[in-house]
Formats: C-alpha cells, sequence, structure tokens
C-alpha cells in the first residue's frame, strides 16, 4: 500500500527593511508558519525572500514571490502562508495578479490571523480589502517620505 504524500503548504517570509531582519520578524514567520504547516497536516515548503522593500516592488525585484506566482499558476500551489497579505505585496498590480490566480487555482491562505479560502467570495472579498488598504497605506509612506525630503532640501 502506497501513502499518498503531504500536501506542501508553501511559507512565504520577507521583512521590508534590514532593520526587521536583524530582529525576529523572519524567524517569527517562518515558526507560524511552520505550526500552520503542522497543524493543518501539510508539508512545509519554505520561501524566504528575506529584506525587499515594497517602495521599488516589480515580480524582477522579488524571484521568490515571482517563482511562487509561477507555481501557483502551474497549479502546484494549493496552500499558501504568508504573515499577512502586505508580507506577499503591496503594490496594487502585483497584488491583483496575484490574488486573481489565488482564486482561479483554488489555493487556500494561511495567515497568522487564520485561514482564507479563496473559493468563498465573501473570503476573498475581505482579503481584496486588505490587500488594497496595503496598497494605499504604501502610497500614503511613499508620499510622506518624499514631502520629508523636499522639506529637508527646502530647509538647508
Amino acid at each position: 500500500m502506497t501513502r499518498k504524500p503531504k500536501e506542501k503548504l508553501f511559507i512565504y517570509c520577507r521583512v521590508s527593511g534590514s532593520s526587521q531582519k536583524e530582529g525576529a520578524s523572519l524567524e517569527v514567520q517562518e515558526k507560524i508558519g511552520r505550526e500552520t504547516a503542522k497543524q493543518h497536516n501539510l508539508k512545509p515548503e519554505m520561501l524566504f525572500e528575506g529584506v525587499a522593500s515594497s517602495h521599488y516592488e516589480t515580480l524582477d525585484n522579488r524571484p521568490k514571490l515571482r517563482n511562487l506566482l509561477l507555481k501557483i499558476k502551474d497549479g502546484e500551489v494549493k496552500h499558501l502562508f504568508s504573515w499577512d497579505i502586505d508580507r506577499l505585496s503591496r503594490n496594487k498590480r502585483v497584488s491583483n495578479i496575484l490574488l486573481m490566480d489565488m482564486e482561479e487555482n483554488g489555493v487556500t491562505y494561511y495567515t497568522n490571523q487564520g485561514v482564507v479560502d479563496t473559493s468563498v467570495r465573501d473570503q476573498m472579498l475581505m482579503l481584496e480589502i486588505k490587500s488594497l488598504f496595503a496598497s494605499h497605506d504604501n502610497a500614503l509612506r511613499t508620499e510622506r517620505m518624499k514631502q520629508s525630503k523636499i522639506y529637508k532640501i527646502k530647509k538647508y
């Protein structure tokens, strides 16, 4: 009798800045991801993006995310964990592609807050809203940084 291999939980870990890397943030993401895999009887598959700022976010700058997206499109990924949707992306275009592909390919999405079944319309809507807020927040922070730099230049 052959045992069916465990399904994989792809665990995506990323921080925005090097100061977060020096703390426990990546380790905490990994720990919770592995605990989630164990809780759901899934085999953990780690994807460490490391430090990847969302300020200049494109799929070219995020090779692990780009490969994850290809695996989702190929149907290889059925279970995905990230700390929250903003760890995957804060870029509206990238987030939309990712969320559409997750939904089209029936990916179950796990976060530190729980599980999102992308086939359930209301759950997917909440995920899309959280993604929009993350994108909006990122744009606001970028604008504040620009204004602060302009102020400092004008001041001196």
